[in-house]
């Protein structure tokens, strides 16, 4: 299960960039595609692990229930067919890339437990049928809910 707290710090980036680059970018609960005529994205979350994370023998960390969260945050350029090259569009993915990778970037910190790991980038499946292609980017997390560090 993706924590609100992910899918908020993942979205708000993914927004900052999509506005630098004057593109959408959609809750895929919300989006309608029939809507687009240009690039934008799409932004979903999977989870690959949810449970608590054990100190010791069952115990918790200066009284509090640690959770722990692994997954992918996923966004999906969405371009129409014959609208832009390769060589345009793959600076676009990589922008979005590089507001993963340096906390701190705008739109701000990274969420307090949040860490954002490696990624994938997966090419356009060139034998899609409809009017779009989609170029994919997936950023690996780990988050840890329930614990706030000591301020050093």
């Amino acid at each position: 299960m993706t924590s609100p707290q992910v899918w908020d710090d993942a979205f708000a980036r993914a927004q900052y960039v999509g506005q630098q680059l004057g593109q959408p970018v959609l809750d895929p609960l919300k989006q309608n595609k029939d809507q687009q005529l240009t690039p934008y994205w799409i932004v979903e979350t999977s989870s690959g692990l949810a449970e608590p994370m054990e100190i010791g023998q069952g115990q918790n960390m200066d009284g509090l229930q640690i959770d722990q969260e692994t997954g992918q945050i996923w966004l999906h350029l969405m371009v129409p067919k014959g609208s832009a090259s390769t060589s345009e569009a793959l600076p676009w993915r990589k922008a979005m890339s590089n507001a993963f990778r340096r906390n701190g970037d705008p739109p701000g910190k990274w969420a307090v437990g949040l860490y954002y790991d490696t990624q994938q980038a997966i090419p356009p499946d060139l034998d899609q049928e409809g009017n779009w292609y989609t170029l994919s980017l997936a950023i690996n997390y780990r988050y840890q809910d329930g614990y706030t560090p000591a301020a050093s």
